[in-house]
């Protein structure tokens, strides 16, 4: 079954239901039987530029219900599709062709094709005769990019199968009051691959999927104009939300269940988004590779150090040594994931691929334990290690020790020479208010060895994130290089 059936399966039978909703930007709404019937058009100019069955095509266009309608249209044509385009997505992955609503100039191999909203016009009632739905479950659909917190992303690529079968697993994993909410607001980029799954999920059950606004005012509004009752989004677009919240107290919030992927969620951003906006917190952890592999509703496991959730059904994941030997319940190790889920291998690279799979198992970098009743704590990754002359420890130890102090919203270290040429710690804090300097390197030294206290602290208006909503620390030496302020 191509993945794409089942939404024009809903545009039959519910075609004026709305599919699709971008408050403030160019199309705005789209339902089920309009969306249908671009995805024909488009499909129909698509196949007279060359694109058809097997193409490897990146999508970059401006107006997300328009990208979405060519995504959908190019992946019902047996096309494999990745969102966005750029240099780094070019020397990536070997594309053929680009749909892409910008100006660009021909210097790769691939075909330009240009769109424009014009083709979202017509009538076309059928589907181009080389565009068959039958195709084969292991035919590929998708490719998505890793975030690439710690280096080069890398190429994922997804089969019809393999999707449909991360997307169904939705109804085990999260359960009646995400299944009974569907209408959805994302603000993970349809890029991502729980962005693009949530976006299959929702149209697949007939749902409303909300894009972000063109201003955050249009985002809100919808929220009530729609009845978005199921939230996706990333810690820092938690913190986003949360703050427009607060600015407005008589604001009300008709949200069932918020759903955090992408980074650790803050114990003080947990309290105050399940006080202000929606007690139905869960906690979300997955990889591009294996998909979803640890959920739990925050306030179940917020009191475990480095808690992500309760490893779901069908995912295994084991502590191991430097040897590859599992390591007891409880123990700290390398942490490594098997799942039916899970990819086998990076797209046409077989040297990254070597060195995180291995005889079954995927190993995602990450420092951590999985506990005797299922939770996954997470403690650091394999490569991030702060070295400091010698004395080692995760950035994760010491940003937890930092975001138990008053006031802190957030936080996250790096290592920077000082001027003697030796590493020390630097911290870089979100904020309510101005910090009490003596208190908080007193509050450091009194959970920390001497060597792991930060030395500065420099203040920031938030952390830099990648689109995944993982902070990107390789952005980090860039605050204190910028003459961001300090208050330590």
């Amino acid at each position: 079954m191509n993945i794409v059936d089942n939404v024009l399966f809903q545009a039959i039978v519910q075609p004026k239901a709305p599919a699709l909703a971008a408050p403030g930007t160019g199309i705005g709404l789209v339902s089920y039987g309009r969306l249908a019937q671009i995805m024909r058009n488009i499909a129909h100019r698509l196949s007279r530029s060359g694109i058809g069955s097997g193409t490897i095509v990146a999508v970059s266009i401006e107006d997300p219900i328009f990208e979405t309608a060519v995504l959908l249209a190019l992946t019902r044509m047996g096309a494999v599709c990745i969102s966005g385009f750029d240099e780094q997505v070019r020397n990536i992955v070997r594309l053929d062709a680009v749909v892409t609503d910008r100006e660009l100039p021909p210097t790769g191999s691939e075909k330009i094709v240009g769109v424009d909203l014009y083709w979202t016009h017509g009538e076309q009632e059928t589907w181009p005769p080389e565009c068959s739905s039958q195709i084969h479950p292991d035919d590929l659909c998708r490719i998505t990019l890793t975030s690439g917190t710690t280096g080069r992303p890398k190429a994922v690529a997804l089969s019809h199968a393999l999707l449909s079968a991360r997307i169904a697993r939705h109804i085990s994993v999260f359960g009646p009051q995400v299944m009974q909410n569907v209408r959805m607001f994302s603000d993970l980029p349809v890029g991502t691959s729980l962005g693009f799954q949530f976006l299959i999920f929702t149209l697949w059950r007939g749902g409303l999927f909300v894009f972000p606004g063109k201003s955050f005012d249009d985002t809100i509004d919808a929220f009530h104009d729609f009845g978005v009752g199921c939230c996706l989004s990333s810690p820092g677009g938690l913190e986003v939300l949360l703050k427009w919240f607060e600015r407005y107290p008589a604001l009300q919030s008709e949200i069932d269940v918020i759903m955090s992927a992408g980074d650790m969620l803050p114990k003080p951003l947990v309290d105050r988004v399940r006080s202000r906006i929606c007690p139905h917190l869960v906690n979300v952890y997955s990889s591009t590779e294996a998909s979803i592999t640890a959920t739990a509703p925050a306030h179940l496991v917020e009191e475990v150090p480095g808690a992500v959730g309760l490893v779901n059904p069908g995912s295994v994941v084991e502590a191991v040594d430097e040897s590859d030997a599992v390591l007891p319940a409880g123990t700290e190790g390398l942490l490594r994931v098997t799942s039916p889920f899970a990819v086998d291998r990076y797209f046409e690279d077989p040297a990254a691929s070597a060195a995180v799979f291995r005889d079954g198992w995927f190993y995602p970098g990450e420092i951590g334990s999985v506990e005797a009743d299922g939770v996954l704590r997470l403690t650091g990754r394999n490569d991030t290690l702060l070295n400091l002359g010698g004395d080692k420890i995760s950035p994760e130890a010491i940003e937890a020790v930092i975001a138990a102090f008053p006031g802190v919203t957030e936080c996250a270290v790096f290592a920077s020479a000082n001027e003697f040429g030796n590493k020390e710690v630097v911290a870089v804090l979100v904020a309510r208010e101005m910090m009490d300097e003596a208190k908080l390197k007193a509050h450091c030294s009194a959970h920390l060895a001497l060597p792991f206290v930060p030395a500065k602290f420099i203040r920031a208006v938030h952390l830099p994130r990648n689109p995944m909503g993982k902070v990107d620390r390789r952005r980090l030496p860039s605050l204190l290089e910028a003459g961001s302020r300090t208050v330590a």
